[in-house]
């Protein structure tokens, strides 16, 4: 037996409640995931525009000490 039919069997011996309840989790969790996923492709689509990043002299960076 799936997952699925788990949890289907389990769902229809609960109350109403605890179906509702579960039903806002669900679609949290859902919303969740798309929320990554769109996310995701704006960060990947960023960095395409901005291109790789361009290489630094770290050394010139640090400024000279006098002895």
């Amino acid at each position: 037996m799936s997952a699925r039919d788990i949890l289907i069997q389990e769902i229809k011996y609960q109350p109403e409640s605890v179906v509702q309840e579960l039903l806002l989790h669900l679609k949290f969790i859902t919303q969740k995931r798309e929320m990554k996923i769109t996310m995701d492709d704006l960060v990947r689509d960023t960095w395409e525009s901005i291109g790789p990043a361009p290489e630094i002299n770290y050394d010139k960076l640090q400024p000279e000490t006098s002895a």
